[in-house]
């Protein structure tokens, strides 16, 4: 119970220690300089990544409202290619083929966001659903590399501003 107490009270006091130290520490100088050039490239890189992360927002939405669609049309073919290779005889997968082709050419439905945010009702046989579904990937993910890219001054200037806290 002593023992509980007097430690108690040890990790008060060196918590008080800690407290001023790091406001010295962030009053110093070098520290001011560091953190000055952290909220500049936060700025910087903020003027760049704000249009960016807009524009993956409204990809996201439109990614959103293909899933479900293409999903359910690639698990369609997945399984009917699966009974292809299981299929005994010639024919029945020559049917299967058949019915696999003639879905792909089926126009499917889905409502898809414009550019403006407001739905659309579109339609595409499953190959173009899927050019565009994969061509919307790759444009996100062309966008959150330019964020990366963008972000790492930013990064690099929070990372001299966390080292210089660590070390001092």
């Amino acid at each position: 119970k002593d023992f509980v107490s007097r430690y108690s009270d040890y990790l008060e006091e060196a918590k008080t220690r800690q407290g001023r130290s790091e406001a010295e520490i962030k009053s110093s100088d070098e520290y001011q300089e560091l953190d000055s050039a952290f909220k500049e490239a936060a700025a910087a890189a903020k003027k760049e990544t704000d249009p960016i992360q807009a524009q993956v927002k409204r990809i996201e939405a439109k990614i959103d409202s293909l899933t479900l669609p293409f999903q359910d049309a690639r698990s369609w073919i997945v399984a009917k290619t699966y009974q292809i290779e299981v299929a005994g005889s010639e024919s029945k997968k020559n049917d299967l083929r058949e019915a696999i082709e003639a879905k792909k050419q089926e126009p499917i439905d889905f409502e898809m966001p414009n550019e403006e945010g407001v739905k659309e009702e579109q339609s595409l046989p499953y190959t173009e659903l899927e050019k565009l579904y994969n061509s919307l990937k790759d444009e996100k993910a062309r966008l959150l590399a330019e964020l990366v890219r963008i972000n790492q001054p930013r990064d690099a200037a929070q990372k001299k501003l966390d080292e210089y806290m660590k070390d001092n």
